[in-house]
């Protein structure tokens, strides 16, 4: 099942790139091609049969525990919501949420990419992002006339977010890697990932640069 885990990590790390459909945002497309993604991977661990006790392991872990007493909480106030409608909505991105956090720790849990594997896949993904930006950008601005910079986001601070989680993966592999290609990647990745920050002009994503730089250094030291 490695491969097939190597395929869905893939998929749910880049959600963003899957087509919106004809949408004007597309962020109703991702929640919605998130929850399928989610699906399968539950579907195929079932017909896999895995072990029980894999499964529940997370049930017992105090984070999301804690998410799914907050899960719970959003369920009960749907009662006194005056618009039910929309809190539906609301509730079933938590549960994609959720089945998204178990998809993300059975992966994991099965123990078959290492730390420095998974941030080699992250930072692959966080360079083809970066590139679709300017592409992107560059394709707005000169077919339309109006710069797109929201990049694969539904806009430009969930785009700079997006950017910010992905850096410091990046700056991991760069550090820890002799490999001349991993290493050029992740430069890349960071230098063009870095002008994005400066493009959307958030003061916000200039102080977790920072704070991210910082945290990267102190850790890998370390190590």
């Amino acid at each position: 099942m490695k491969y097939t885990q190597q395929i869905f990590l893939f998929l749910l790390l880049g959600i963003g790139f899957l087509p919106k459909f004809g949408g004007v945002d597309n962020m109703a497309s991702q929640w919605l091609l998130l929850s399928l993604v989610n699906l399968i991977y539950i579907v195929v661990a079932v017909v896999q049969k895995e072990k029980a006790n894999n499964q529940a392991n997370i049930i017992k872990d105090p984070i999301f525990g804690s998410y799914l007493v907050f899960f719970c909480i959003g369920l009960l106030s749907i009662l006194v919501s005056l618009n039910k409608v929309e809190s539906l909505i609301e509730l079933s991105r938590g549960i994609v949420l959720i089945s998204s956090i178990w998809v993300f720790y059975h992966i994991l849990k099965k123990g078959t990419f290492s730390f420095k594997q998974i941030s080699g896949i992250i930072t692959v993904i966080f360079l083809l992002e970066v590139i679709y930006y300017f592409v992107n950008l560059y394709i707005s601005t000169s077919w339309y006339g109006l710069p797109n910079t929201k990049g694969i986001a539904s806009n430009i601070n969930i785009e700079a977010i997006s950017v910010l989680l992905k850096m410091p993966f990046a700056l991991y592999l760069y550090s820890k890697t002799d490999k001349s290609l991993q290493r050029k990647t992740a430069l890349i990745g960071l230098m063009l990932g870095t002008s994005i920050l400066f493009v959307i002009s958030s003061r916000a994503s200039f102080l977790a640069l920072i704070a991210v730089s910082i945290i990267t250094v102190l850790v890998t030291e370390k190590k």
